[in-house]
């Protein structure tokens, strides 16, 4: 179980609604690709959360040290993901989009790291909250990796 919440994005395909070019250019989107690629592959060797029991929406406050400490885990994967994304450098179009898909991957790093403090407080109310809050961040992402014409980006939670 992710404790910022999934939303499972298209993996690519083709179909009307697929540009032949991405906004960010092609080139471009294939080095973003394989980034959003390799954070989707730390995503998944993280795993899901040991306590199936555990639900984010009433969390049990003893078990929020351990979940710290997962969450502590995604954050240095969303870290490193939006690290790798700003390397990239700007796209020789589709700027917008771009900057949208930054904004993205560095308001779900943002959750995590509230999450992260809200579980190593014991804060119930703000940890279900950022739950929330994070389901709202997922669908951003995905919203913008689409437009970007970089729907493998919507897939790193997932």
């Amino acid at each position: 179980m992710c404790l910022v919440p999934l939303v499972a994005g298209a993996c690519g395909g083709s179909g009307d609604s697929a540009p032949a070019t991405p906004p960010v250019g092609a080139e471009f989107a294939t080095h973003a690709t394989a980034v959003c690629q390799t954070a989707h592959a730390r995503k998944q060797a993280q795993g899901s959360f040991a306590d199936r029991e555990f639900n984010p929406t009433k969390p049990d406050p003893a078990k929020l040290p351990a979940v710290a400490a997962f969450i502590d885990q995604g954050t240095a994967i969303y870290a490193a993901w939006l690290r790798d994304m700003q390397a990239l450098g700007s796209p020789p179009t589709g700027q917008d989009a771009w900057t949208n898909v930054l904004a993205a991957i560095e308001a779900q790093l943002q959750q995590h790291r509230h999450q992260h403090a809200a579980a190593l407080a014991g804060d119930t109310k703000t940890f279900v909250d950022d739950f929330h809050r994070g389901a709202q961040a997922q669908a951003a992402m995905q919203r913008a990796a689409q437009a970007a014409g970089l729907p493998v980006c919507a897939t790193v939670e997932g």
